[in-house]
This record gives structure tokens, sequence and C-alpha cells, in this order.
């Protein structure tokens, strides 16, 4: 029998799978949130002391505010041109817009740097 097959068929193994789940939730859940906290404040903190590449201007908090508008209205044309309540994927590449010259950046969180939308092979 495979491990699938046993997982489903055998009520022990549900049993178990069911209270791993109610009993990780709570760390797991916090330690999401936390990590999350984490990656936006570096964001935060790189946007508010890099300068624009095409125009030299500070980016701020502002850049941050313009991107988090964009993407809000991207995501419901989305959702108002799907039928029903079904969305596909959606990956966000905008998330820093330079308030003075509209020059969108992509943010790497792995190497915490911002690069420039049209730099960025998808």
């Amino acid at each position: 029998m495979t491990l699938g097959r046993w997982l489903t068929k055998s009520p022990i193994a549900t049993f178990f799978g069911v209270l791993f789940c109610l009993l990780a939730m709570p760390v797991l859940l916090p330690l999401g949130m936390i990590a999350h906290v984490r990656s936006q404040r570096r964001l935060k903190t790189l946007v508010g002391k890099l300068p624009c590449v095409n125009c030299g201007a500070l980016l701020g908090g502002e850049a941050l505010r313009i991107a988090d508008e964009r993407w809000a209205k991207e995501v419901q044309q989305r959702q108002a041109a799907s039928p029903g309540s079904i969305v596909g994927r959606m990956i966000r590449r905008v998330h820093a817009v330079c308030p003075h010259c509209d020059c969108e950046y992509t943010y790497f969180e792995k190497e915490n740097m911002l690069m420039r939308k049209d730099l960025v092979v998808a």
C-alpha cells in the first residue's frame, strides 16, 4: 500500500494528521506573520534610503503607497473580469513606484534589493 493511499484509508493516520495541523497552527501562523512584517520593514527601510535611478529623487514611503494602490486596482480588475470567484495565480512584480518620474521597481527579498522593472527578466 502506498503512503498516499494509507493516509487516505487509515482513520488513525487521518486523526494524527489533523491533530498535527491543529497543534502546529498556533506556532506557524504567528511565525508567518512575523516573517511578513519583517520583510515589509526591510522593504520600507530600503526604499527610504534609495534614490531613483531615473530622476535621482529619494523614493520614500510614497513609492510604496503608489505601488500598493496600483496592485489593489489590478487585483480588483482581475476579480471583476473573472467568472465567479475564480482568479488565477497572480505574481506581484511592482513593489515601488517613483512618485516623481513613475519608474517602477521590483523587490528581491532574498538579496534585499530593488531593480527597475524593465530590467527584470520574468
